[in-house]
């Protein structure tokens, strides 16, 4: 006969379970209803890739804080509207903000790309990141730790506001991000890939115009004679990285005056990150003639990082770089090699990398030549959109949005192509195999011609978009 479990005994076990339970799952602390828009709202703006009216969600959810202890952090779950079908998930993660109010979970703070991609059939999360929105302290950025787990956690939860929601989920994942966010969803995509991969298996990641080498190319900007307009991303990685890893006492043991007190009063939220950079900006070139990041620096401590490898903001920034992996899910890495904020040999170096390494499917391309840091956004995120549509169909064998009977000929082709049975309204995009952007119109006829004069022998992707649809093929140019 079995001897009965003290009544004690049976809490001790029940409270180890749950726990047990939690840690595994349960994040969602709370939501709250941010509003709908309509898919004809949506139009007006992101034009024919929109498939649905979207409504969204302020969360907050349990994540472990900065200081290690458990903290609420906040982000943004969008859903699109619409019954009986079963969605993947798409995180996205956040550019550099201007402060903790400039968060995705308030509507602001670039919320819209998620909005985007619920429209077109994802469930999107975007995470204020620890230090923003409602978490406390200061924000650790660009630290991939925390970057990381905070973006963990933004997954259980959302996958709890989803069954608490009744949508259902079809298991796959996708992860992107652009500028700060593309060394996010790298280090969130490094992080599932090493310890997630029964629970939240990576299904397909681009990884957009990041800071993946920070001891690295980071550093070397640091130390460049070359003007830098954006010296208020240098201000914040020294404060982020002397909080996380304790290396002075005193940031203007670090800094410079007057440039210390300039992001001390940042550090307190006096100022935005927009009001820094430009104050540190304006100081520099007045003293200077032009902004220089390494001007900032105590003459000491560079004297001390070019003779040691081991100094410890080195060592803090080697801890935060997040290129030195193999990722197994399918991987882009999308870039402009005129990004004047964050240089593209971050990205050249993260691809060669990962392929000596043994990456599969990855490929790293330069959409768009000319393009500044602002302007590379659109042609990055296309070249996501198109990509994690192929991937998702290729899988499901179900195509994300309703495919247009569109005929194009002659293919291969040498002087022009023709596209006939193209929708009343929508867009035509003509890139290259590196993914570069060649050529796009809007569709003003049921046929277009298109001049391949000038283009080199080789592949190109021809791609239709419109609220009917969309198409894509393969044209070989001879």
């Amino acid at each position: 006969m079995k001897k009965k479990l003290p009544v004690h005994g049976m809490l001790i076990i029940s409270m180890l379970l749950c726990t047990a339970l939690g840690n595994a799952q349960n994040r969602l602390i709370k939501s709250r209803p941010m509003g709908t828009i309509t898919k004809e709202e949506l139009a007006k703006t992101y034009g024919p890739l929109v498939q649905y009216s979207i409504e969204m969600y302020k969360v907050w959810y349990q994540t472990k804080g900065s200081n290690g202890l458990t903290d609420t952090a906040s982000g943004l779950v969008v859903f699109p509207i619409v019954q009986n079908q079963s969605f993947p998930l798409l995180c996205y993660q956040h550019g550099t903000v201007d402060g903790p109010l400039d968060v995705p979970s308030n509507r602001a703070g670039g919320w819209e790309l998620a909005g985007v991609a619920a429209a077109l059939g994802y469930v999107a999360t975007a995470q204020d990141y620890l230090g923003l929105g409602e978490s406390r302290g200061f924000h650790p950025y660009v630290h991939a730790a925390t970057e990381a787990s905070s973006g963990v956690d933004l997954l259980y939860a959302t996958r709890e506001l989803a069954a608490i929601r009744k949508v259902s989920l079809n298991g796959q994942l996708f992860l992107t991000g652009y500028s700060q966010g593309g060394h996010a969803s790298m280090a969130l995509h490094r992080e599932l890939e090493l310890n997630y991969t029964k629970d939240l298996p990576v299904t397909a990641a681009a990884h957009l115009s990041g800071p993946y080498s920070i001891s690295g190319e980071t550093f070397k900007r640091l130390l460049s004679d070359e003007p830098y307009y954006y010296v208020g991303y240098t201000a914040w990685v020294i404060l982020s990285y002397n909080q996380m890893y304790k290396i002075y006492d005193k940031i203007d043991k670090i800094l410079k005056q007057p440039y210390a007190d300039m992001a001390l009063r940042f550090y307190r939220n006096e100022i935005g990150q927009f009001d820094l950079n430009k104050q540190l900006v304006d100081t520099l070139t007045r003293k200077y003639g032009k902004p220089i990041s390494r001007l900032m620096i105590q003459d000491s401590v560079l004297e001390n990082l070019k003779k040691s490898p081991n100094h410890p903001l080195l060592k803090a920034m080697r801890d935060n770089d997040v290129y030195n992996w193999t990722p197994k899910a399918p991987t882009r890495i999308f870039y402009c090699k005129a990004d004047d904020q964050v240089t593209y040999r971050n990205s050249i170096l993260a691809d060669s990398v990962m392929h000596v390494l043994g990456a599969k499917d990855l490929l790293s391309a330069d959409v768009r030549s000319d393009a500044n840091h602002g302007q590379c956004v659109e042609p990055a995120v296309l070249q996501t959109i198109f990509f994690f549509a192929s991937v998702r169909s290729r899988i499901t064998s179900v195509r994300d949005l309703p495919q247009l009977p569109i005929k194009m000929y002659p293919n291969p082709a040498h002087e022009q192509t023709r596209l006939e049975g193209l929708p009343s309204q929508g867009e035509v995009i003509l890139s290259n195999i590196q993914g570069q952007i060649i050529y796009r119109s809007k569709v003003n006829n049921s046929w277009m011609d298109i001049s391949l004069q000038g283009l080199s022998t080789g592949l190109y992707t021809l791609q239709v978009l419109s609220g009917k649809g969309a198409w894509q093929g393969k044209l070989l140019v001879q």
